[in-house]
C-alpha cells in the first residue's frame, strides 16, 4: 500500500465492521489515512502507534512528501487522535515536539526469550573468527555502510579474522549499494549478505556472532538490541 493508493475494498470492509476502537500501526501509507477517517466519521476513538516515524531523522526521509502528505491529511490525522501509543520516552518527546497534546501510552514492545544458551556455548568454539553482525531493514537510515567503512580501515592480517553478516532484506537501491561499496573496498569476501531471517535462525545467528552493530541514526525501540542480549551476545550502538 503507497501514500497515494486508495482502496474502495477496504474502505467498504472498514465501514462494515462493527468495531469500538480503531488502531493502526506506522503512519504515511493510504490505509491509515482511511482508518482514522471512518473513525472520525463514526465518531469512535483511534489509536496511532507511529514506531518512530515522528522522529526528526525520520521526518527528514523524503521530507517534501511528508509535508505534502501532512497539509493533506496527516497533521489533522495524527494531531486528532484518541491516543499515541510509543514504546520509549523519547519517542513521546518527539511526538510532543510534533505538537501532539492528548494521551500518550509509553509501552515497550515484548521481546521473546529464547533458550539460546547452549546455542551460544556450542557457536563459541567453532574456530576463531569473529562474527560481526548487524540485523535489520536495510535502508539509508540504518547506516549499514559505516561497518563496510569501519572494515575497510583495518590490515589485511587483520581483517582475515573478522566475517561481517549483514542479515537483513529492504530497499534494493540501497542493498545494490551496500554490495557495490564491498566491492569498491575491495572487502567482499569479509562480507556475508545473509538476507531475510527470522523464528529459531535469526536466533541461532545472534547467538553465533562476537558482537551485534546498530549504527542507525536513531531507534525508537531496537527489538534486535534485547534480542541480542538474552541470546548472550553483546550490542554496540549509536
Amino acid at each position: 500500500c503507497r501514500p497515494f493508493f486508495f482502496s474502495r475494498n477496504a474502505q467498504l470492509f472498514l465501514a462494515e465492521q462493527d468495531y469500538d476502537l480503531f488502531h493502526c500501526n506506522g503512519l504515511w501509507m493510504g490505509i491509515n489515512h482511511e482508518t482514522w477517517s471512518i473513525a472520525r466519521r463514526r465518531n469512535l476513538p483511534y489509536v496511532i502507534s507511529p514506531h518512530g516515524m515522528l522522529y526528526p531523522s525520520a521526518l527528514r526521509v523524503h521530507a517534501w512528501k511528508k509535508m505534502m502528505l501532512r497539509t493533506l491529511w496527516y497533521n489533522r490525522d495524527i494531531l486528532q487522535a484518541t491516543c499515541l501509543h510509543v514504546t520509549c520516552r523519547q519517542e513521546l518527546e518527539h511526538c510532543r515536539n510534533f505538537g501532539y497534546r492528548g494521551p500518550i501510552a509509553v509501552i515497550p514492545n515484548p521481546v521473546t526469550i529464547p533458550q539460546a544458551a547452549e546455542w551460544k556455548e556450542e557457536a563459541a568454539g567453532e574456530n576463531d573468527c569473529r562474527r560481526i553482525g548487524f540485523l535489520g531493514r536495510l535502508h539509508p537510515i540504518k547506516k549499514v555502510e559505516h561497518l563496510l567503512y569501519a572494515l575497510a580501515l583495518l590490515t589485511d592480517e587483520e581483517r582475515k579474522k573478522i566475517q561481517l553478516q549483514i542479515m537483513g532484506s529492504g530497499d534494493s537501491r540501497y542493498t545494490h549499494f551496500l554490495k557495490t561499496e564491498a566491492m569498491r573496498l575491495c572487502i567482499e569476501k569479509e562480507v556475508e549478505f545473509v538476507g531475510f531471517v527470522e523464528g529459531e535462525e535469526k536466533f541461532r545467528m545472534l547467538s553465533a556472532l562476537s558482537a551485534l552493530m546498530v549504527p542507525s541514526e536513531q531507534e525508537n525501540f531496537g527489538m534486535i538490541v534485547p534480542e541480542a542480549l538474552v541470546c548472550g551476545t553483546p550490542v554496540y550502538a549509536s
